[in-house]
């Protein structure tokens, strides 16, 4: 049997081919799977050295203070949660805010270098609400009781108006401006807000 020089080349092609298509195949599995792992470790490693960073610094600063038993600048690991700050203050006094306590402290959240966590007194939440009643009281314009240059003072408002507001009285509805003809239903709502009874 005799092989001729060409078909040894054909062969010699085929198998050349082969050798190249199963090289191709591994690289491509040395690029996909491989290589995740070699990203996977490097991850690790990078999580480990972060670590270690992180166990060298030296340890946190928070300061606590308002209603609790003991305010204080406490020195914390990092990690560490509010709850832990306000039990290293012995707890929140007895005339602490608990509304405050129990829907705005979140007790697991976790402690940062500089944090002043600040627990408000109940009288403190009173306090604000009085306030807050008296200046909205104090801002409004009375239509039963205001003088005719404090009814001036609203937008639109001239002096003939401010007179037919006097002449009008007493109201027992804001809404009686508008059913009384005094200013059109626009000119109320723009004024709404400012006035009171």
């Amino acid at each position: 049997m005799r092989v001729s020089w060409s078909s040894f080349f054909t062969l010699l092609e085929v198998f050349s081919g082969l050798i190249g298509l199963i090289g191709l195949v591994y690289g491509g599995y040395v690029l996909l799977v491989e290589r995740s792992k070699i990203i996977s470790c490097s991850l690790e490693m990078f999580s480990n050295q972060n670590d270690l960073l992180v166990a060298q610094q030296p340890k946190i600063t928070v300061e606590v203070n308002g209603a609790v038993n003991q305010s204080g600048v406490w020195l914390f690991d990092r990690g560490e949660r509010v709850g832990e700050a306000i039990e290293r203050s012995a707890g929140v006094s007895s005339d602490a805010d608990k509304e405050f306590v129990a829907k705005r402290l979140n007790l697991a959240k976790t402690l940062v270098d500089g944090d002043k966590i600040y627990i408000p007194f109940e009288w403190e939440r009173e306090s604000e609400k009085e306030v807050g009643q008296k200046t909205t009281d104090q801002n409004l314009i009375s239509i039963n009781t205001s003088s005719q240059e404090e009814l001036e003072t609203l937008s639109g408002i001239g002096e003939s108006r401010a007179q037919s507001i006097i002449e009008n009285r007493p109201f027992e509805q804001l809404r009686q401006l508008i059913d009384k003809k005094i200013i059109s239903e626009s000119m109320f709502n723009d004024l709404e807000g400012l006035l009171s009874l």
